[in-house]
């Protein structure tokens, strides 16, 4: 059987839409005893080797963070140092340090796989820089996994390479989204008697957020708005909270601890996620919002995955960017409607079951690899 090195940015306990992904994929790996190990940079200046089940995760000291990419000098040698011992490496981007790391073995043998979570949108001034060495892992790749079809057509920096692309879903784990719930309870009784839109994510300016404080003016008094997650613009979301007279309305809970995440899920009625910009290139919240029969509020980015994850009137709206008028109306609509509301609700289920379980994710890359071992072979 073959080995898999998963080179990324980070690995949990740090969550986020790629750790996410990378830890699934890992796990579906290696309970199909497909061996499957981790390279990633910590978040401290310090080098750790964790042994997990069956696989390792090595995180290498980082001493630093520049534009979003963790400082890791040691990265490329601890690559190098362990490449030898798997038949694929598969890097998970944006990352221009693993880039780096993987330009520094250049004449390594060992197939590549590139999963292309999203492009780089405002850092304009580091893609110049970054440029050369990005086209140079694409074209290094020996296959490149987009997340959805409509990424992937609309990728300027994908489409050179289209030939090597195969779309690849994101899935996630559907036995540990529901696993636990802690407070559902508590949360309808600190809100009495109201319909609850919840959002989730990290408080950054592509997220769209500010746009849902606007529009919560116009959304009905007996709805609140719940938004969770941390991030550098929680002070200016939470001044135009006070500013719009919102407080009792709109409520910032910060980073909310994973044992709770299904609770929050739960007591929501509708999932809402606004963004304005391609950066959020899958939302991988939504899949959870899904599976809890959630109906989905979010933008309608045509070079994003969004739009496809989530089918307009079948299990939720696409509505123009930054349309604070549209977002109070269709969540004011759709909270009044209970036929409208329930039929959604049942699609979402139904296309979270038929398209983003873990399993079938993992199912996908192993088709992958195995592809590309018989094709070096």
């Amino acid at each position: 059987m073959f080995k898999i090195l998963q080179l990324t940015k980070h690995y949990p306990p740090v969550f986020g839409g790629i750790e996410t992904v990378t830890f699934d994929l890992t796990e579906g790996l290696n309970k199909r005893q497909i061996q499957c190990d981790v390279l990633c940079a910590n978040t401290n200046n310090i080098l750790e080797v964790t042994h997990l089940k069956n696989y390792k995760v090595i995180r290498v000291p980082r001493v630093g963070k520049l534009m979003s990419t963790s400082i890791s000098p040691q990265l490329p040698s601890y690559l190098k140092k362990n490449l030898a011992s798997y038949d694929v490496v598969h890097v998970h981007f944006p990352d221009p340090m693993a880039a780096l790391a993987l330009y520094l073995q250049k004449n390594n043998k060992v197939p590549l796989v590139v999963h292309w979570h999203s492009d780089i949108i405002r850092q304009k001034t580091l893609l110049k820089l970054y440029q050369p060495l990005q086209d140079w892992i694409l074209k290094k790749a020996d296959r490149i996994i987009a997340t959805s079809e409509n990424y992937a057509l609309h990728s300027l920096s994908l489409k050179p390479y289209l030939n090597k692309v195969s779309v690849v879903p994101i899935g996630i784990d559907a036995s540990k989204i529901g696993a636990v719930d802690t407070c559902t309870f508590d949360i309808k009784k600190e809100h009495p008697g109201k319909k609850i839109v919840f959002a989730l994510g990290r408080l950054v300016y592509y997220k769209g957020f500010e746009f849902l404080l606007k529009a919560a003016t116009a959304i009905n008094d007996d709805t609140i708005i719940i938004i969770g997650g941390d991030g550098p613009l929680f002070t200016t979301l939470q001044a135009l909270i006070h500013q719009n007279n919102l407080t009792n309305k709109v409520f910032l809970v910060g980073k909310i601890p994973n044992v709770q995440l299904s609770s929050y899920f739960n007591a929501c009625d509708i999932f809402c996620l606004p963004a304005i910009e391609k950066s959020e290139a899958f939302g991988v919240v939504l899949l959870e919002a899904l599976y809890y029969g959630k109906p989905l509020v979010t933008s309608d980015i045509k070079e994003s995955g969004i739009c496809w994850v989530n089918q307009h009137d079948k299990t939720g709206y696409n509505l123009p960017p930054k349309d604070i008028v549209a977002l109070a109306i269709k969540i004011n609509e759709l909270l009044a409607n209970k036929e409208k509301y329930a039929m959604l609700s049942a699609n979402a289920k139904e296309r979270f079951h038929e398209h983003f379980q873990s399993e079938k994710m993992v199912d996908s890359m192993v088709d992958v690899y195995k592809e590309i071992l018989n094709r070096n072979n």
